[in-house]
């Protein structure tokens, strides 16, 4: 079974409380043949990422799976910090049903980039 580090959504948890961001997240990750091992939550004050940046070098799990793409949407999609992920773990985002890998990164691409810019 696969192991999954689980971000939450500190932005979000007026319309969406950490218990079923921890349901979510925990159905999104049995989808995929795993577990959460491990969570975090970024404060908004920290963005971007200044807690999980802090904690990448220390997490051994085949994953990371955000509650959603709006965790890293700063002015449009965060190409670069994803692309910092995918050579080490996949990543998911619960809220979308979206899983990234490194072989179909360039696939999900442009949904991500739409996402980044809606309105």
């Amino acid at each position: 079974m696969k192991s999954f580090y689980a971000v939450l959504d500190c932005q979000s948890f007026s319309e969406c409380p950490p218990s079923l961001q921890h349901l979510a997240i925990r159905s999104f990750c049995e989808q995929h043949n795993g577990e959460v091992s491990f969570y975090t939550c970024e404060d908004p004050l920290s963005l971007p990422y200044g807690v999980l940046e802090d904690q990448l070098p220390e997490i051994e799990t085949d994953g990371l799976c955000f509650f959603t793409t709006q965790q890293c949407i700063q002015e449009g999609f965060d190409f670069p910090f994803l692309e910092r992920l995918l050579p080490r773990w996949s990543v998911g985002f619960a809220r979308e049903n979206v899983w990234v890998t490194k072989e179909n990164y360039k696939e999900v691409r442009p949904w991500l980039w739409r996402e980044g810019h809606r309105e």
